[in-house]
């Protein structure tokens, strides 16, 4: 597959729309309930998912066909968890430090891989993931200094998304992306 610029100015614009989205969910967190902002933010998904589903080839009757329906919904509702404790997150931890302990997923995800999916990690691999958690309880700052008790926060959300991931990588196997979207804004809607 060939780099593209539109392939570039397309992750520019996710990247800046969910950075956005984090720093309005920031800045609504602090005098709105967790399950009104997120409310908003699904109600925008939903719209978006909505429209996409019936342009996609097949309609809306095909997005709405799963074979995963329990892992489509559980999908869903991890989603929706992950979005209000990160705005929880956002607002007494901060946006910054959030995102950086967020960045810790993918060790997370390494880590899970082994016993839900049966990948195999080699020693290389182990290495890297003690280092990242090594930096990860280095970004906690577990040293009482200052301690914000809320800063598990953002490590549970961490630990949400790798869960949301592979449960992802699951349903991929079944159905296709535009059913996994669709779920993913229905249910996060319903609940919201």
């Amino acid at each position: 597959m060939k780099s593209t610029p539109l392939g570039y100015l397309f992750t520019f614009l996710a990247f800046s729309v969910f950075a956005i989205q984090d720093g309005l969910s920031k800045h609504l967190g602090e005098t709105h309930s967790p399950v009104q902002v997120a409310m908003v933010r699904y109600w925008a998904f939903v719209a978006f998912a909505l429209f996409l589903a019936m342009r996609s080839s097949g309609g809306l009757s095909v997005a709405v066909n799963t074979k995963r329906p329990f892992l489509q919904v559980l999908r869903g509702l991890i989603l929706f968890l992950q979005i209000l404790i990160s705005i929880v997150a956002f607002t007494q931890v901060g946006l910054a430090q959030s995102q950086a302990i967020f960045a810790a997923g993918p060790i997370f995800v390494a880590l899970l891989s082994m016993p839900i999916l049966g990948e195999k990690v080699g020693w290389r691999r182990w290495t890297a993931i003690l280092f990242g958690l090594v930096g990860v309880v280095i970004m906690l700052a577990p040293s009482g200094d200052g301690f914000n008790s809320y800063i598990w926060l953002p490590l549970i959300c961490a630990v949400l998304g790798a869960i949301y991931g592979i449960a992802t990588r699951l349903v991929s196997r079944d159905d296709q992306p535009s059913t996994s979207f669709f779920y993913l804004a229905i249910v996060g809607f319903i609940g919201s």
